[in-house]
């Protein structure tokens, strides 16, 4: 008898923790540049998004790559929908940062287009843009600054849309 009250109360906690869990939401983020691409200023974006999921409470992983999947918008939606999916997210954020390259050599960014996708059933509960005048960095704040900045802001924008 004593054996089987330790397991009624394991089997107590799995009813009532088990619907928790399956109600959590998970977002996939992919971050890709539309006209170039720059890998540490789109782990900056990137960096910016997951944390304020993170900081929401929400689980947060990324694509894997800033690799620009397609040029088409359809195949390129299909790839974001189908990853995050497989990774089991019930939302995707899909990102396209617009940087610019200087005569200098030196990259900045002009802002970033986003589009929060619900997975199943599949649509789009938002779409937007955050400029980079928008974000309030003052002149001559670090590029990853900047990114990192416009990041939070879309995810802020994506959080009440969910």
């Amino acid at each position: 008898m004593r054996r089987q009250i330790p397991l009624l109360v394991l089997c107590l906690l799995f009813l009532v923790l088990a619907p928790l869990a399956a109600g959590a939401q998970t977002v996939m983020v992919y971050v890709s540049g539309t006209n170039h691409s720059d890998p540490y200023l789109l782990s900056a974006v990137e960096a910016g998004i997951m944390d304020s999921f993170f900081d929401a409470g929400i689980i947060v992983f990324n694509a894997g790559t800033y690799d620009r999947v397609s040029d088409s918008d359809m195949q390129r939606h299909y790839w974001v929908r189908n990853t995050a999916r497989q990774g089991g997210a019930t939302h995707a954020v899909e990102v396209d940062v617009d940087l610019t390259v200087s005569s200098s050599d030196r990259t900045s960014f002009d802002g970033a287009s986003f589009r929060l996708v619900r997975v199943e059933p599949a649509s789009v509960l938002g779409t937007g843009r955050v400029q980079a005048s928008e974000i309030g960095a003052r002149p001559g704040t670090a590029a990853d600054q900047v990114g990192f900045q416009i990041g939070m802001a879309i995810a802020r924008s994506a959080l009440s849309r969910m």
